[in-house]
């Protein structure tokens, strides 16, 4: 035996450094930069290939700020795996998507990145605040299709952004932006923005209603072409649902209802339910009721005769939110009404049963998936066993 030849092991790390990088491929960057990096020196450069690292997504917990004496703030958990690698792949990124709150750490991330961005075609910093040292004045984002901003962050992208080439926009809390401009500013801008937005797919605008002239120029110029549309709906304006079911009556595929406070007598009454019950093409339908009192009664039947008299012939996924009353008498207007529903989603609604949960599964042969949020009812084990498709 003394004499006898050992075979060469064939463990992973005798793998060629081109398969190795084919193999952390089926890895996520997050997977990548917490764990891989750490493995030794080999690994960490073979982690760095640029192919790699076209998506990036950060979380609060990969990134950890530590101020020294002087009042500087670093990134100390992770920073071989995020930052520097940030520095190196930057030119490679399609998509970036931070979700860290702390501003400090968000501008330091940014401005470690190489002042272009020349392939980033999908930036998400919708949760975090942005300000102008983030990007320095001489960043550009000449491919940039999809931009998702805190409303705070949204002027700092006038001069970073060519807005002609975005397909999909979405702006989050747009009162802050609101709050940091004067009125004299705030309407000529959302114009110029509406105005520019020429290519416009999805547009998802939250948190403060559109002046009415604004709204009108997105949606004129974005006719036949917007397949979503996510609004805060202001209370009483009868004009916002003629000019959305004017403009997009053919084109829409899913339509999300924002709501402002107390807005509900305006939602079921002056406006009948947003009146649009002409979207033949809708698919996707996301709403809140909202009620209260003595309007639950009332509105739930005029619920119901919404869902009986829209031309919904094509809706697929419902969403609804705070129906207060008489929940199995709704579902059962939802089963009767859209027999080929597939994804059907309730949450925080009163009066749902088991005998109603059963009913609605008969009744809904296309059903691929039901979910069930914060209801009243504590349902039988029997109900939950005729749930074979339920998420």
């Amino acid at each position: 035996m003394a004499g006898h030849k050992m075979a060469p092991t064939a463990g992973i790390s005798n793998l060629p450094d081109e398969l190795l990088v084919e193999i952390l491929s089926y890895l996520t960057p997050q997977e990548i930069y917490r764990t891989v990096v750490h493995v030794c020196e080999r690994w960490r450069n073979i982690a760095s290939d640029p192919s790699l690292w076209t998506n990036l997504t950060v979380h609060p917990e990969d990134l950890v700020a530590r101020q020294d004496v002087e009042g500087h703030v670093e990134c100390c958990k992770n920073d071989i795996a995020l930052i520097e690698v940030a520095k190196m792949t930057s030119l490679r990124l399609d998509a970036l998507t931070l979700r860290v709150s702390n501003r400090i750490i968000v501008n330091r991330l940014i401005s470690d990145f190489k002042p272009a961005f020349p392939r980033l075609k999908h930036l998400d910093l919708k949760e975090i605040a942005i300000d102008k040292t983030a990007f320095e004045k001489e960043s550009k984002l000449p491919c940039l299709r999809s931009l998702s901003v805190a409303g705070a962050s949204l002027y700092h992208f006038y001069n970073l952004v060519d807005f002609r080439n975005i397909r999909h926009l979405r702006v989050d809390h747009l009162h802050n932006y609101r709050e940091r401009l004067p009125d004299s500013e705030y309407t000529p801008n959302l114009l110029y923005l509406s105005q520019t937005c020429i290519h416009l797919e999805e547009l998802e605008l939250y948190g403060a209603p559109l002046p009415d002239d604004v709204l009108e120029s997105f949606l004129t110029n974005s006719r036949g072409r917007l397949k979503t549309l996510g609004l805060t709906i202001p209370c009483g304006k009868p004009f916002w649902v003629q000019a959305i079911e004017y403009n997009m009556s053919t084109s829409l595929v899913k339509l999300i209802i924002d709501q402002e406070p107390n807005f509900l007598e305006y939602f079921f009454g002056d406006i009948d339910l947003l009146g649009m019950r002409n979207l033949s093409s809708l698919k996707y339908l996301e709403f809140s009721v909202s009620v209260r009192g003595y309007y639950d009664n009332w509105n739930q039947a005029r619920l119901r005769e919404f869902f009986h008299s829209s031309t919904f012939i094509h809706l697929e996924t419902l969403n609804v939110a705070n129906v207060r009353a008489r929940g199995d008498v709704v579902l059962k207007s939802i089963c009767t009404e859209f027999k080929f529903l597939k994804h059907l989603k309730i949450s925080k609604w009163s009066g749902v049963s088991d005998a109603g949960i059963r009913a609605m599964l008969s009744d809904c042969n296309y059903l691929e998936t039901l979910e069930l949020r914060k209801l009243d009812t504590d349902f039988e084990v029997e109900t939950f066993a005729a749930l074979p498709r339920t998420l």
